[in-house]
């Protein structure tokens, strides 16, 4: 379902889809983060299709609480250590659509392995609809809409701790295939 990108081929995988859409979809690059963990999202074949960043989520001196007032959040207050900052999710073109649910599914498989109950991040506007309404993730708006970075997004937090709980009301989580491996996080 996904590997976390630690060899110099798999990071320059990651980096390689993460440009290429990053590209397409007109956003201004951003600088890569040592602390995150770099996942590359599988397909049923094993081929890479997608890629997301997770980093520790740390409320002081974090850029993303310059943006939104993520800090101030009653969940993250005390808590800090239940909740990650996705900073970074895309899929390659060709393979958009049917393959959502292998990038949500491994957001929930890391939450997993890492005790997370909160994802915090900035997300484009159709995909948080989509998370919203397809896929009925709990989460909610910190803000309403805003421009950072040359695109629109909404300032969200992302309930992954219910999900993780309550796999079962989840339909669309696809079963865990996962090898053991190390992580850095």
């Amino acid at each position: 379902m996904y590997t976390v990108a630690v060899s110099t081929s798999e990071r320059a995988q990651f980096k390689r889809i993460w440009s290429q859409v990053w590209s397409e979809m007109g956003y201004e690059q951003m600088e890569e983060d040592s602390e995150s963990s770099k996942l590359l999202v599988q397909n049923e074949d094993e081929a890479y299709i997608g890629i997301i960043e997770i980093k520790p989520y740390r409320s002081a001196n974090l850029e993303l609480n310059q943006v939104a007032l993520f800090h101030q959040q009653p969940e993250l207050v005390g808590s800090m250590e239940k909740a990650a900052e996705v900073s970074k999710v895309a899929m390659l073109s060709e393979h958009r659509g049917a393959n959502l649910s292998r990038i949500l599914s491994a957001l929930v498989y890391y939450a997993d392995r890492h005790l997370l109950d909160y994802y915090v991040g900035l997300v484009e506007p159709v995909f948080a609809r989509a998370l919203r309404i397809t896929y009925k993730v709990p989460m909610r708006a910190i803000q309403g809409r805003m421009w950072h970075k040359g695109r629109e997004v909404i300032p969200m937090m992302i309930h992954v701790g219910r999900v993780r709980r309550d796999k079962h009301d989840y339909k669309w989580i696809l079963a865990n295939e996962q090898k053991t491996m190390l992580e850095s996080y």
